[in-house]
């Protein structure tokens, strides 16, 4: 059996599935909290009886049940609690005046510099708060203020607001991304707005570690590096990834190489390597190997804090640091068996890191790795060192790729088809910057010293980004607009375990369900090709600065935007990639104020028809419309126009239905027509209260 030997795979599979009927059932429902506890408490309390008056194996389940229950309920409960905690209702007036510390390091951007504030009380009327809230802050600078760090208290006015819903089929959605880290609120401050409070005496370790970092951050761009050695170098060595510019980072995604440029499991394994050789020389010491194991423990979390303590970088803390534990103990352990202590540790303290991207995707890469390397490095038997080590990190790269496939697919809707060209040349570069990137770091004090080893760390991550940018530049680098939505996720993790069992363990059974599984995903892959095939879709996206109305018909579709739009049109990836996708789409644009004709949409002067739906973009600062001897029928009319437009004056050209006000009208434009949509009694819809506005076209 699978779960024999490891005890922490079933406690982690029932506390995780609690954690997930609380975020997708019950997270914005009043749970009864104590009621849950005192539930939980009588659960333990009958699962000890239980356990100690039956001794018969025959009713052994029976206690294995309460068990499995009373991890689902603890689960559900601290997820539960973790929510209701950042309920907190703040006042929303623009005049409160508020009191908080910052909880991350500024992050200075174009116009802003954005942090996350821990609120604990409103000033202006010495309201201290029930428990504080986590919000995040806008402050309106170009330049990041001096003395304002990680620990940091300030006074500050500001009007809270709560994160929005998307507004797009398909979008990002910011809020859940927030709520699952506690923050409900965001604020804009301005720069005269604020003032800096006295910092509290106190010993706050994570702000010891953030100040090193800033300092060891420092001295690295006092070396002369370029911009992007300095911000890869700064990324890779202390996780410090705000500077890297876009295309780069794309670079870096299309290669199959993004992982290097955040501090995970990789990065905490070659530190333990090379201190683990450091350290070498206590093992000949009595007890020794204990000094060693315990040095290597604070090393590792000293490291893990100095990088920000991403949940990448504690997940692997925790399972080295089990790992050293069992070590110490001289007690036999299981790959398998640590890794969901190390993940149901690190979910005891947070539940919903459950949901963070960071932390799936480190526990999938290393689920690949066990599952995979040893079995696929053992089939081939290399007698040469040299091809044995480049044998072994295309294995490493090749396990680490099934494990995080489906799950990155998902997230990031790509996949880089050179990644092991890619990886065989940066697990060896990595291993070079990291190891001269500590030596700079430690001789950072000595100036020529420190110098040469920062030139020696340039030309390395310099080297770095010319095999990433080769390589993302061939032909065929990626597979674009893949769409994995979750369930195809678990089934291709499904699949994986019936393979892992057919081939590795050479179990014949597990062939049915294998191919079940497969013929599953053809078959769902299929129906969504059909559906597809079959839309017929009118759009109106909500976007701020912009009009979008995308016209779909099968897999075709035209996308009209406005002339601003037509000028930078990856700005509206954030808000249409997605749908996009979904929809099986290719990118294909059109301006509003040129005309055209498809086989499927007409378009000419701002009146359009997809199917048996007509519409009317109303043109910018037009006033006056012809009467003509028989009105225009159109369903909607759609007003972007930024001009005083006069409802009264189109109705005696035009005949609708309903009128759609576009997100991208001002405030002052949108109060306006709706004043004139209520006296005229017409029908209207505002996009910016409403979302995207999307109309299903029934085929004749």
């Amino acid at each position: 059996m699978f779960w024999r030997g490891r005890p922490f795979l079933r406690i982690l599979l029932f506390f995780a599935s609690g954690i997930l009927v609380a975020r997708y059932w019950f997270a914005d429902k009043q749970l009864p909290v104590i009621e849950l506890i005192l539930l939980l408490a009588f659960l333990i309390l009958v699962s000890a009886i239980i356990a100690k008056h039956i001794k018969s194996f025959k009713y052994s389940w029976i206690s294995g049940l309460f068990l499995n229950i009373i991890l689902f309920i603890a689960g559900l409960t601290l997820t539960v609690q973790q929510i209701r905690q950042s309920r907190v209702k703040l006042d929303e007036n623009p005049q409160a005046v508020w009191e908080g510390k910052l909880l991350t390091e500024p992050i200075q951007r174009a116009k802003t510099v954005k942090f996350i504030l821990k609120i604990t009380k409103r000033a202006s009327r010495d309201n201290v708060l029930p428990r504080s809230v986590k919000v995040l802050v806008y402050l309106k600078t170009s330049t990041l203020p001096v003395g304002l760090h990680l620990g940091s208290s300030l006074l500050f006015r500001g009007r809270m607001s709560p994160v929005e819903v998307p507004k797009n089929p398909g979008e990002f959605d910011y809020r859940r991304f927030l709520q699952d880290r506690g923050i409900r609120y965001m604020v804009f401050i301005d720069n005269k707005s604020w003032k800096p409070l006295p910092t509290q005496s106190g010993f706050l370790l994570p702000a010891v570690f953030s100040r090193w970092r800033n300092k060891l951050l420092q001295s690295l761009r006092s070396q002369g590096l370029s911009q992007n050695e300095y911000a890869v170098a700064a990324s890779i060595l202390l996780g410090y990834d705000q500077l890297i510019a876009p295309d780069l980072h794309q670079d870096f995604t299309a290669a199959g190489a993004v992982h290097i440029l955040v501090v995970s499991g990789m990065h905490v394994g070659i530190i333990f390597l090379i201190f683990s050789f450091l350290f070498s020389f206590l093992l000949r010491f009595k007890n020794g190997d204990y000094l060693r194991n315990v040095l290597l423990i604070l090393v590792i979390w000293s490291y893990a804090l100095l990088t920000g303590l991403s949940p990448s970088v504690s997940r692997a803390a925790t399972m080295i640091s089990l790992f050293i534990l069992a070590d110490i103990f001289r007690r036999g352990y299981d790959n398998f068996n640590i890794l969901a202590a190390s993940a149901f540790l690190l979910l005891l303290l947070n539940p919903l890191l459950l949901f963070d991207v960071g932390f799936q995707l480190s526990y999938a890469a290393v689920a690949g790795i066990l599952m995979f390397y040893f079995p696929i490095y053992r089939s081939v038997y290399i007698r040469n060192k040299i091809l044995q080590t480049m044998w072994a990190a295309l294995v490493v790269s090749f396990s680490a790729e099934l494990g995080v496939f489906a799950i990155a697919a998902h997230y990031f809707h790509q996949f880089p088809l050179y990644f092991l060209l890619t990886n065989l040349a940066v697990f060896a570069l990595s291993y070079l910057i990291i190891f001269s990137g500590l030596a700079f770091l430690s001789f950072s004090w000595i100036p020529f010293v420190s110098h040469l080893l920062a030139v020696v760390l340039a030309k390395m991550v310099s080297t770095l980004i010319v095999i990433v940018r080769f390589v993302a530049s061939i032909p065929f680098s990626a597979v674009y607009d893949l769409y994995f939505p979750w369930f195809k996720v678990m089934l291709i993790f499904i699949l994986l375990i019936w393979v892992y069992y057919l081939f590795i363990h050479k179990n014949l059974h597990m062939l049915i369900p294998a191919l079940a599984t497969l013929v599953l995903l053809f078959g769902i892959q299929t129906f969504r090709q059909l559906q597809l095939q079959r839309q017929e879709k009118f759009i109106i996206y909500s976007l701020r600065h912009h009009t979008a109305i995308d016209l779909i018909s099968g897999k075709k579709h035209i996308l009209l935007v406005d002339s601003l739009a037509m000028a930078g049109l990856s700005e509206l990836d954030y808000s249409l990639k997605n749908s996009r996708i979904a929809m099986g789409l290719l990118e294909n644009s059109h301006p509003l104020s040129q005309n055209f004709r498809a086989d499927f949409v007409y378009y000419r002067k701002g009146f359009g028809q997809i199917g048996t739906l007509r519409f009317y973009v109303l043109p910018p600062g037009q006033l006056r419309y012809p009467r003509l001897h028989k009105k225009i029928r159109v369903d909607y009319l759609i007003c972007r126009a930024q001009g005083k437009t006069k409802l009264a004056e189109v109705a005696k050209a035009i005949k609708f239905r309903q009128i759609i006000l576009d997100a991208s009208l001002p405030y002052w434009a949108v109060k306006s027509l709706e004043k004139q949509a209520k006296l005229l009694d017409i029908s209207y819809m505002n996009l910016r209260k409403t979302g995207a506005f999307t109309f299903n076209i029934r085929k004749k």
